[in-house]
């Protein structure tokens, strides 16, 4: 009798133990990684493997350089159309066009992919003061000021750093107020100039930190006055 109670008791505990097995679903294959996103390559350069920022950061200073190693600047006329090799000017990093406080992550690193305003200290004689970039849709890029502007939203992808600053490949995300003609995100140099264009082409350029009081230091402008 007790042979055949110990044998019903092994036989009831694999039969719960082989149904536990199966109603439950797999674990994961690395559970603590569960909650980790995939990451996802940059098209740009699959070969190689780009870090998260931009290496530029929000509330920080730089100049802007072409591929040739030239300063953005003004080209010293009244509207200060901006122009590489001429008078340079330092701009600005901001996230929004709505200056934040300190405690608004205003210095926090501009992840690749990523978006920005530029902001001129010295704007135009027309501006009276700093303005933000901006373009009057496949012309100049200006310092925008009273009914003659569309501020510019850029965005940046990563080409890597040296020495002499970090390398982007800048674009622009769109326009503000959203134009009424189709595209106008495209970017080009032409003549030195910085030109916006109806479609989404990029320029290399090179930003290169500096003190936000820089800009004090330049050499003044006279507006063609």
């Amino acid at each position: 009798m007790h042979t055949f109670t110990h044998l019903i008791l092994i036989i009831l505990t694999a039969t719960a133990l082989l149904t536990g097995v199966t109603s439950h679903p797999s674990p994961p294959i690395d559970p603590l990684n569960q909650h980790q996103q995939p990451v996802v390559p940059d098209l740009d350069s699959a070969s190689e493997v780009h870090s998260t920022s931009l290496g530029i950061h929000y509330g920080n200073c730089y100049t802007i350089k072409d591929r040739h190693g030239s300063s953005l600047g003004s080209d010293g006329g009244v509207y200060s159309y901006y122009k590489f090799g001429s008078s340079p000017r330092t701009f600005q990093i901001w996230n929004t066009r709505a200056f934040p406080t300190h405690d608004i992550d205003e210095t926090s690193p501009v992840p690749d992919g990523g978006k920005f305003y530029l902001w001129d200290p010295k704007g135009s004689a027309q501006t009276n003061g700093g303005s933000w970039v901006a373009t009057n849709l496949g012309g100049y890029m200006y310092p925008g000021y009273g009914g003659y502007w569309y501020y510019v939203h850029f965005k940046g992808y990563e080409q890597g750093s040296s020495r002499e600053g970090h390398a982007v490949k800048l674009g622009i995300a769109r326009v503000e107020p959203p134009s009424p003609m189709a595209n106008y995100k495209g970017l080009k140099v032409s003549g030195d100039y910085i030109w916006n264009q109806d479609n989404e082409d990029t320029i290399d350029v090179l930003f290169r930190r500096v003190s936000c009081d820089a800009y004090e230091e330049d050499d003044d402008d006279d507006y063609g006055m």
